[in-house]
């Protein structure tokens, strides 16, 4: 999943390391509060809805790392599917 983050071009531009401690944050966040770490990372996706091509790449990655198990369950759908809503793209630009 890093290799496939990595290679985002979007992502690129960000330091590998940061996205990483960034990551495992927010996962750590999530795993002690799901309900009140889900606020925190819909507060900082938020901040890409005025550039388009970093809001979907956000979208892009969600959906990678959603199906990083093979299985794109319904209910990480359903997450990425309200990170389109945070960030104002339609989720069937994505088949969500």
């Amino acid at each position: 999943m890093a290799q496939l983050i990595a290679a985002n071009e979007v992502l690129q531009n960000f330091p590998a390391d940061d996205l990483h401690r960034r990551f495992h944050d927010y996962l750590d966040k999530l795993a002690v509060d799901f309900a009140f770490g889900k606020v925190g990372v819909l507060q900082e996706v938020a901040k890409a809805k005025k550039k388009p091509a970093e809001a979907r790449a956000v979208i892009q990655i969600g959906i990678i790392i959603g199906g990083a198990d093979g299985d794109f369950a319904k209910t990480e759908q359903a997450v990425v599917r309200e990170a389109c809503f945070t960030l104002d793209l339609p989720p069937d630009e994505f088949d969500l």
